[in-house]
């Protein structure tokens, strides 16, 4: 099929922000969500699109997210960002991905009820907003229709937190990073500093590992303290590593059968997991299966083809939000965009 037959979705829209939708999980918690709409006129579009479902601890009114989000508004989805429970503006408590699952099995089919959706839903992410997606995708929600993995998890034992049982002590690192943005450091600015004192001198909280149960700043965070001791302490493969928010291998017959790509680095410490989950579903389920992988980082996702003193040149991804339009315009809109023609395992098409 040539490049001149393709078709696509245009820039065709406004867009309008409906910030904090509280959605309600099946355990009363209520999770933040600001929905951007197609608008027409400086108001929402009237009829149904296709939703788009990103779901981060990163705080959903930051830029990236908004950039990401106003462009596939504007051209004909309604994409639904969400803060993961415990942060942002959202209620409960942040245990990373303990609740992910649920979580992301509820909001998904929220989104699909709304009278602005057209019943299919999209989800996209990269790295913990990776991970939700596939979390959620072992419950197989009924309107998950097309989802785009950007470097995430096969199984957090395996691969990442641990490496077949050796522990990843980026992870604890992670634990005071996200504490400095924690709900508890945003309505407290005495223990906001002390968390970010406690972060900027992370050496020598490293030094003294094993941490210890409220022995280090992050017992002012109690949720994040006791992930980052579960981490250390839980060396064994048990029933805490198989729970689906860690082991989505373990899960994989339950997998939601949708077409997916799981697009990776060979310089990310998920490359392992993003070839995995590939090569399983591909095999195990009917829909398409596309791998990407590329030479860059953990986080590379942009038309930037340097990495400190490397230069990827040619092989950087060029628009990648292009790419994932194409994906989303041929399952969620039935636009042939050519990708249902492409090889399971592709670089990126330039535009």
């Amino acid at each position: 099929m040539s490049s001149s037959q393709r078709e696509g979705s245009a820039h065709s829209f406004e867009v309008t922000v409906e910030r904090d939708v509280m959605v309600a999980i099946r355990d009363g918690t209520h999770l933040a969500t600001d929905l951007y709409r197609p608008a027409i006129d400086g108001a929402a579009a009237p009829g149904r699109f296709p939703a788009l479902v990103e779901r981060t601890p990163y705080l959903k009114d930051s830029a990236g997210f908004i950039v990401n989000a106003r462009f596939f508004a504007a051209h004909g989805y309604v994409v639904a960002l969400q803060d993961v429970r415990g942060r942002g503006n959202s209620e409960g408590d942040w245990y990373p991905f303990a609740k992910e699952a649920p979580d992301g099995f509820d909001t998904i089919e929220w989104a699909a009820a709304q009278p602005w959706c057209s019943g299919k839903v999209g989800t996209m992410g990269t790295s913990y907003m990776g991970a939700v997606q596939s979390a959620a995708a072992t419950l197989n929600p009924p309107h998950l229709s097309a989802m785009f993995v950007t470097e995430g998890p096969s199984d957090y034992y395996s691969c990442s937190m641990r490496h077949n049982g050796a522990l990843e002590q980026r992870f604890l690192i992670y634990a005071f990073h996200m504490a400095t943005t924690s709900k508890e450091a945003a309505a407290d600015r005495g223990l906001r500093l002390a968390l970010m004192e406690a972060r900027r001198n992370i050496a020598y909280w490293l030094q003294k590992l094993p941490l210890k149960e409220g022995a280090s700043p992050l017992r002012l965070v109690p949720s994040y303290e006791r992930w980052a001791v579960d981490l250390q302490t839980r060396a064994n493969y048990d029933e805490y590593w198989r729970q689906r928010g860690y082991a989505i291998r373990a899960y994989y017959a339950e997998h939601a059968d949708v077409p997916t790509v799981y697009f990776g680095a060979w310089y990310d410490s998920y490359a392992r997991a993003t070839a995995a989950n590939f090569v399983a579903l591909s095999k195990l389920k009917r829909s398409p299966q596309r791998l990407v992988m590329g030479p860059w980082l953990h986080g590379i996702e942009t038309n930037d083809p340097n990495s400190g003193d490397a230069y990827f040149g040619p092989a950087a991804v060029d628009h990648y939000n292009s790419l994932r339009l194409r994906w989303f315009d041929q399952w969620l809109k039935g636009l042939n965009t050519g990708v249902a023609d492409e090889a399971p395992v592709f670089r990126p098409l330039s535009h």
